[in-house]
């Protein structure tokens, strides 16, 4: 079917989104309240995978910024499209709903939605990361292991699961918003167009409805500020749970107005076969299936996609040589007379004087059973007084404490210090990371 869209419509409109989302969600309430519960279960899943124990902490800040976002990110994103899908089948007359989403031409659909609206989201996070550490170069691994910095960052992710989904969410708004592909994702999961024409289209429809600008923007940094406001914080995290599959209701419900006049294929054909009767004065066979859309260049797609796979290997690119460059300023932040050494003081010299107290804080999580030990030092110039361990003040899946060692300068001289992150009944094998800093001791 060609569809009546994309066509201008009103804030009116909008508003008659929101109660039209809400009552296809109340014809399969269970089975969305079941989609809800994907996100958060599936980010639990993949937080809780050894696999970021192993080998995140030796990779870098930015490794960990995109591990994050892949376990916060792709269950999101599959939660939305899927509660697209499932709203649009809600909505039709055909088979029950659950049916028309276990085929698999649905699964491939879905499949490509997913990964579209995750790498979309991908990109925007890699993007703001990237402007924001040209403007305030901070490293991730040390906000984690509670190194102090010059403002406050928290990066979108809360102390819980429910409250970095809700931030996130709000940072999908803001990717779609920017990138004008709200109407992208259902023209993408219903019509499988080529990229292009699904990004051509959901442009032209942006245009169209200038007033979904401010909307979708507020909207997104309310959500993505909610779960960092002390006062709405908890309230937030409950709203957190429903809002990706109303999302998906949504975007299926304001596709449908836009692009198709809010009739679907059958109603549409209903319609049809009155009319012939109509005209001819007797009835006309309805064809089954959907046409497919005509004005296609499926020579651009391919282009198209290229181009995105593309610009996100060179993000990568670009963070991955932010994190490797050499940092050469000097190491360490004195706080009240002791000077306080954090993962982003690797590789870096710190000048101390004798008789000065020293504190290395890094991250550690021993129920993984890797902990910090020293591997290198000069007794005679440096002596260790204590190492102390405090647990996570969050429960969070995964979540890591912090291990602080205490030293005092004796004598003047340069040595290097150095500790291995490893399992200590497996030896110097299981060493999976590595912390060094060169001490000048002055007198």
């Amino acid at each position: 079917m060609q569809g009546f869209g994309p066509r201008a419509l009103t804030p009116g409109d909008g508003r008659d989104w929101l109660i039209q989302a809400a009552q296809l969600i109340g014809r399969q309430l269970w089975l969305f309240i079941a989609v809800a519960l994907l996100a958060p279960a599936g980010t639990a899943l993949l937080l809780a995978l050894p696999i970021w124990d192993w080998w995140l902490p030796a990779l870098g800040a930015w490794i960990t910024l995109i591990a994050t976002v892949f376990c916060y990110g792709l269950p999101l994103s599959f939660t939305v499209a899927l509660a697209c899908g499932l709203a649009r089948a809600a909505n039709r007359k055909q088979a029950p709903s659950a049916r028309q989403l276990f085929n698999w031409t649905a699964i491939k659909a879905l499949t490509r939605t997913t990964l579209l609206l995750f790498l979309l989201v991908l990109q925007g996070y890699l993007v703001v990361y990237w402007v924001q550490d040209q403007l305030l170069p901070v490293d991730l691994a040390a906000v984690e292991g509670g190194a102090p910095v010059l403002s406050s960052v928290t990066f979108g992710i809360a102390s819980t699961v429910l409250g970095t989904q809700l931030s996130v969410l709000g940072s999908v708004v803001l990717v779609l918003q920017v990138l004008l592909a709200w109407f992208a994702i259902p023209l993408q999961l219903f019509r499988e167009l080529p990229l292009a024409v699904c990004w051509q289209r959901s442009a032209l429809a942006m245009q169209l409805n200038p007033w979904l600008f401010p909307v979708l923007g507020l909207s997104g940094l309310t959500l993505a500020a909610l779960p960092f406001l002390d006062l709405v914080s908890i309230p937030a995290q409950v709203l957190a749970l429903p809002l990706p599959v109303y999302l998906g209701a949504l975007l299926y419900v304001a596709w449908n107005d836009v692009f198709q006049g809010g009739v679907e294929e059958e109603e549409f054909a209903e319609l049809q076969d009155l009319w012939r009767a109509g005209v001819s004065s007797e009835p006309m066979p309805r064809q089954s299936g959907v046409r497919q859309e005509s004005g296609l260049h499926p020579k651009v797609s391919p282009l198209f996609n290229r181009a995105l796979l593309i610009l996100t290997l060179v993000l990568l690119t670009a963070c991955a040589a932010k994190s490797a460059s050499p940092n050469t300023s000097p190491a360490g932040v004195r706080e009240n007379g002791l000077m306080v050494l954090t993962r982003t003081d690797h590789n870096r010299t710190a000048e101390v004087r004798v008789g000065e107290r020293i504190a290395v804080r890094l991250a550690e999580n021993p129920a993984t059973g890797f902990s910090w030990a020293i591997d290198e030092t000069n007794r005679r110039l440096l002596t260790l007084d204590g190492s102390d361990y405090v647990a996570p003040e969050s429960g969070f899946i995964g979540a890591k404490g912090q291990r602080t060692f205490q030293f005092t300068a004796r004598q003047p001289g340069e040595i290097t210090l150095q500790l291995k992150y490893w399992r200590v009944w497996e030896g110097d094998g299981s060493v999976t990371e590595r912390f060094t800093v060169t001490l000048r001791i002055v007198p």
